[in-house]
C-alpha cells in the first residue's frame, strides 16, 4: 500500500509540470473556434476579459466567448472574431446569460457555468 501512495505521488509530480504548461489553443488555426480565436486576442490583450454568453441559464448548447471591455454597468465593448468589428452591447443585463472569467482560465469543455453577471 505504501508503494501504491509512493508510485502516485511521483507521477503526480511528473505529470502537473507537462499540465501547467499546456496550452489550450489549437495549433492548426483553421480549426479555430471562438474559443481559440478569444483566448488568443487575450494572450496578446490582457487588458480585455473574457466572458462566456448563452441563452441558457445552465449554459447547455450553444454557447459563445468572447473579448470584453466593460464601459458603465450597461454597456460592454466587445471584441468578436465572428464579427469584422467591435461593437457596443448595450443593456446586456436583459438579455441572456453571462459567465465572466474572472482569475480563472476558460475551459474548452465545461459541465457546469454559472450566471456571474454581478461579478462585474
Amino acid at each position: 500500500m505504501k508503494k501504491l501512495i509512493i508510485i502516485f505521488i511521483i507521477l503526480a509530480l511528473l505529470i502537473l509540470p507537462a499540465d501547467a504548461s499546456f496550452n489550450p489553443i489549437r495549433p492548426n488555426k483553421n480549426a479555430w473556434t471562438c474559443y481559440d480565436h478569444t483566448l488568443n486576442f487575450s494572450e496578446n490583450n490582457p487588458d480585455w476579459g473574457v466572458v462566456c454568453m448563452s441563452n441558457n441559464r445552465f449554459f447547455k448548447g450553444m454557447n459563445h466567448i468572447v473579448n470584453y471591455k466593460k464601459i458603465d454597468n450597461n454597456t460592454l465593448l466587445v471584441h468578436d472574431y465572428l464579427e469584422p468589428c467591435d461593437y457596443y452591447y448595450q443593456n446586456w443585463k436583459m438579455d441572456g446569460y453571462y459567465h465572466f472569467y474572472i482569475n480563472e482560465t476558460p475551459r474548452r469543455y465545461y459541465k457546469h457555468l454559472t450566471d456571474n453577471s454581478d461579478a462585474i
